[in-house]
């Protein structure tokens, strides 16, 4: 009978990715910056949305509150959340587009075998079953 094993040693952390800082000074660009800051570009863009649509109801409070701007203040009022959503809708999809366009893959494809086709055979030679 084997004497007993200790444990396995647990898996190191993973690295920590560098700060914006070390990114931006990165001259061998292994770091991609629009990652890191399409984050506040776009919470600033929904902080900016925001206002605006908050600024809006306040303006159709103030038309609704006319005589003969009823109506104007209430199409303002049921205006205004929808308008704002679709801008943010808008920024949302211009920001995922960026990071879709920006995003390193995840192998480089010197390193990545070429996939295998239809019909191949399975050690992998390329050449044909028929040969």
């Amino acid at each position: 009978m084997l004497p007993p094993q200790p444990p396995p040693a647990p898996p190191p952390p993973p690295a920590r990715p560098p700060g914006l800082l070390m990114a931006v000074l990165d001259t061998r660009f292994t770091t991609l910056v629009t990652p890191m800051v399409i984050t506040w570009i776009y919470r600033g863009c929904l902080a900016g949305i925001t206002v605006i649509t908050l600024w809006w109801l306040l303006m159709a409070w103030w038309v609704l509150s006319w005589r003969n701007g009823w109506l104007w203040g209430v199409m303002m009022l049921l205006a205004a959340p929808v308008i704002g959503f679709v801008a943010l809708l808008v920024v949302r999809v211009a920001c995922e587009a960026v990071l879709i366009r920006y995003r390193p893959p995840p192998i480089y494809a010197v390193d990545r075998p070429p996939p295998a086709r239809l019909g191949d055979p399975p050690d992998g030679s390329g050449g044909s079953w028929h040969g």
